[in-house]
């Protein structure tokens, strides 16, 4: 889902903004943590949403150290834009990542996070986790 419908979506519901996004990146870390659980490592102790961004959420780890993670979304713009904009259907599309594309996006993603998280000072954290989801 894109940020357009996911606007259009806290305004049908009646929830700030702000907080349906913070709800879905709460969401991703629940469903990160549960993976990893499944794979034999120890799930997160706690998964809160940051006080300020970055990061989006706070986690404490089996340890007790603390995790800041940055969630987002890989999705192909364009496709997303006219599935927003569908009427039909039929006017749905999908678009396939092939190798030198989700290479580009991946390395634009890190890029961008990284100057945003640079913005941390390093004594409010052990370690920091991005977090790359799709649909």
């Amino acid at each position: 889902m894109n940020q357009r419908v996911n606007r259009d979506l806290h305004r049908l519901l009646g929830v700030d903004w702000g907080e349906l996004k913070a709800l879905a990146e709460g969401y991703v870390v629940q469903c990160l943590s549960e993976a990893m659980e499944r794979r034999g490592q120890p799930p997160f102790a706690t998964i809160a949403v940051a006080e300020s961004d970055p990061p989006d959420t706070v986690c404490r780890d089996h340890d007790r150290n603390r995790v800041v993670l940055e969630v987002t979304q890989l999705v192909d713009r364009k496709a997303a834009k006219q599935n927003a904009n569908a009427t039909r259907p039929t006017d749905l599309v999908y678009r396939a990542w092939n190798p030198e594309r989700l290479l580009a996006a991946l390395e634009k993603t890190i890029r961008k996070k990284d100057r945003k998280l640079r913005k941390m000072r390093e004594n409010e954290f052990d370690r920091i986790m991005l977090v790359i989801h799709t649909d």
